[in-house]
């Protein structure tokens, strides 16, 4: 049976960062899920969530970089009752909040 590559990786003790990138509660359900599943086998390293930027910007208001921040809280929320186990943070894609979608940056 073949290893998982990221396995892989975190066993042999480097210095890593795992990002996830996420829409919305569920998925960080899921991240808190597979972690779960892998730690038994290799340590849990630093973890990045991000939110998707379409995702965390809808509004029935319409898409700007205050309703990205303000659904970042929520996004913070989710973090602390699901990853609270985990060494994890919370950042914005700056990108994004700099060049508000600018393509080709």
């Amino acid at each position: 049976m073949r290893k998982n590559p990221i396995i892989s990786i975190l066993s042999q003790g480097k210095e890593v960062q795992l990002k996830f990138v996420v829409k919305d509660e569920i998925e960080v359900i899921q991240v808190s899920e597979w972690l779960k599943s892998i730690q038994t086998v290799a340590p849990i390293p630093i973890v990045i969530i991000q939110p998707e930027r379409y995702s965390f910007e809808e509004s029935p208001e319409g898409s700007s970089r205050i309703i990205y921040l303000d659904r970042m809280k929520d996004l913070i929320e989710w973090c602390e009752k699901y990853l609270s186990e985990f060494n994890y943070r919370v950042l914005p894609q700056l990108h994004y909040l700099i060049y508000r979608g600018e393509k080709g940056r």
